[in-house]
């Protein structure tokens, strides 16, 4: 995934027409309530933090990062910074667990953004400051018991994810079922990834998620259904049913599903995502994949030189592999897709070739040589890409290069593009404590070129178990 793919969504788009409508003069009980809620239990986050015990587990981390981003038009006179961007941010994440029986969690994060407001008596973009509580409540698992409770500002995975000021409060049956229902007010609305504290939005709903009991066994099933609600001063702004399935019968075998069907304003399926992957033979497996996105998600998703406006988007890709050697394959795809305003059609068709037995099994390689159709323009693609793996770094490299015929009659644009996507990446770990990653990306044609650079710092600390470092590239006989 191209690096400004990952940081797309930094650059969103202003609140929806009914928000902008909507004029709140004074702060409403429900809102008030809820800071003076999440002012509580903040001061019980550090009232209680300070006098923690030996049987209190205490983790975080904190980190800091910046994201740059220089674009160069051609033929654009003195429009030609006008989608540069350039973002500071950091953030810090405590959790803090057996304190007594309640479970304590804050994540504080701030953004400045250089370009955010607009000056219009100098006609340029001034510096914003941004600043959020992202996550800040005491839990109370009781996991000895069925019943546990929520209380503050937090995230319902098995709800969509959906963010509440408020309160959740659940039940377990046995070890295999866990039911839920949760209300309060709405910091987040969709088209925004940060949270806001003037928004009227009220938000409520109910869970019920499954875990297959027999956890050593390679057949599985769990699966995640919840109904919410979103109003907005007494009118439902939106009300959509959550599924989040997976399925396994074997190591070689499952089905993934993550489906947010919408009932309104409209009933449609406005994200989702089905996923069959099957192994018919000990060396060929393939894959199958559906997808449908909504016009916020598909603008944080499309290729870096894309100029079309964002769009609904469906999108089918199948994937054949068949595995020569434990790390060689032979990789086919095909994929087809279409915007949703427009109709505009994407095809793509590729051939891969994967090799991850290089220097000591250090270093992978894959490249892709195909044809695609990509909305208003066609013709071949060649990717590559390459990484290295040790016990404290990885490197990797990305090139996607192009030959574009362009078939929109607009002959204010070359009729052929060489669009040009190269991205370098290096991340590093020491004493699994300190992680570093930076990485720059050049993308060209004869439109635009772009340069853009992303680094993280982070810090952990507590005993927390981290995923194992890759130390050599993976094996491939499996999916």
């Amino acid at each position: 995934m191209s690096m400004q793919r990952k940081y797309k969504m930094a650059q969103e788009a202003s609140p929806s027409n009914l928000l902008k409508s909507l004029k709140v003069e004074r702060v409403p009980f429900m809102q008030l309530a809820v800071r003076r809620g999440l002012a509580v239990v903040a001061g019980g986050l550090c009232l209680l933090g300070s006098h923690t015990s030996f049987a209190t587990v205490t983790t975080g981390r904190f980190s800091f990062g910046g994201y740059i981003s220089k674009e160069n038009l051609a033929n654009t006179g003195d429009t030609a910074s006008a989608n540069d961007f350039q973002t500071l941010s950091s953030r810090v994440f405590l959790s803090i667990r057996k304190l007594g029986d309640f479970d304590l969690t804050a994540d504080l994060r701030d953004k400045h953004d250089f370009f955010d407001k607009l000056a219009s008596e100098r006609r340029s973009l001034t510096g914003g400051n941004e600043f959020q509580v992202r996550e800040l409540n005491v839990r109370y698992p009781n996991s000895r018991n069925s019943f546990y409770s929520t209380l503050g500002r937090f995230s319902l995975p098995d709800a969509g994810s959906v963010y509440v000021d408020g309160l959740e409060l659940g039940s377990r049956f046995g070890s295999t079922y866990q039911l839920g229902a949760f209300g309060g007010h709405n910091p987040k609305r969709p088209e925004s990834s940060y949270m806001r504290n003037d928004t009227p939005d009220i938000t409520y709903g109910t869970y019920l998620t499954y875990f297959s009991s027999d956890s050593g066994s390679p057949r599985f099933f769990n699966a995640s259904h919840a109904f919410v609600t979103n109003s907005v001063e007494g009118f439902t702004d939106r009300q959509y049913f959550y599924s989040n399935l997976l399925y396994q019968r074997n190591a070689r075998s499952r089905v993934i599903s993550n489906i947010y069907l919408d009932f309104v304003p409209r009933t449609y399926v406005q994200n989702g995502n089905l996923l069959l992957q099957q192994g018919f033979t000990e060396r060929v497996d393939g894959s199958l994949q559906l997808s449908a996105v909504d016009a916020i998600a598909y603008s944080r998703s499309r290729n870096v030189l894309e100029t079309l406006p964002s769009s609904p988007y469906e999108d089918v890709a199948l994937r054949l592999r068949y595995s020569a050697a434990l790390r060689e394959q032979w990789i086919s795809e095909l994929r087809y897709g279409k915007r949703g305003y427009d109709n505009k059609t994407r095809q793509e068709a590729k051939l891969g070739y994967f090799l991850g037995d290089l220097a000591s099994s250090r270093v992978e390689i894959t490249t892709y040589l195909g044809y695609h159709h990509e909305f208003v323009s066609a013709g071949p693609l060649l990717n590559f890409e390459m990484y290295y793996y040790s016990s404290s770094w990885e490197y990797g490299l990305n090139l996607q290069g192009a030959i574009e015929t362009r078939m929109d009659g607009d002959t204010s644009a070359p009729s052929v593009l060489h669009p040009l996507i190269a991205e370098v990446s290096v991340g590093n770990v020491t004493n699994k404590v300190l992680f570093t990653t930076f990485s720059l990306e050049y993308a060209q044609n004869e439109i635009a070129q772009i340069l853009s650079a992303f680094f993280k710092l982070t810090y952990r600390f507590g005993p927390v178990d981290l995923a194992p470092v890759r130390e050599r590239t993976p094996q491939t006989g499996t999916l």
